[in-house]
């Protein structure tokens, strides 16, 4: 019969079959038998992800500002059709877009619910006079007269 060893000092004598099992999964130090991510692979997912967020962001960003421009075009267009529906039901053109929100004295119904802001946020412009209306956004800067602003009719560029 083999008597126990004698735990050395400063140590805590383990069961046999526990000592056994830890040396079979490489340790408490090395701990490779547990589930995990090295620093290497987690910093290799983040260059990857970084690398993506740096191709499609710059065309997320361009789209959104298309879809902002084509918004203003449609509310444009509908703006300056309700303004020629209010003068071939009144036979005189609205001097301001608030007009169109006004009821119809015949009807009783307006033509616009209520006049919408452009997609920045300002408010439309109603231009001209008679037959020349024009209704106008300021586009994304916000200044009437910049190179981005929209109207309709569209103008033609000389």
């Amino acid at each position: 019969m083999r008597l126990p060893r004698r735990p050395r000092c400063g140590s805590v004598p383990e069961d046999l079959a526990v000592a056994r099992r830890r040396r079979r999964v490489g340790g408490d130090a090395a701990r490779p038998g547990l589930p995990g991510f090295t620093l290497l692979e987690l910093m290799v997912v983040i260059v990857i992800l970084g690398g993506l967020v740096a191709i499609v962001g710059p065309n997320v960003v361009g789209a959104v500002r298309d879809s902002d421009r084509k918004i203003a075009a449609v509310q444009l267009e509908s703006l300056y059709r309700a303004t020629r529906l209010y003068y071939a039901t009144r036979r005189e053109h609205p001097r301001t877009l608030e007009q169109l929100t006004e009821p119809d004295p015949r009807t009783g119904e307006p033509l616009l619910e209520r006049v919408p802001r452009d997609p920045w946020g300002h408010a439309y412009e109603l231009r001209g006079e008679g037959r020349d209306l024009e209704v106008a956004s300021a586009g994304e800067d916000g200044v009437l007269g910049s190179e981005d602003d929209l109207a309709c009719p569209a103008r033609e560029e000389p």
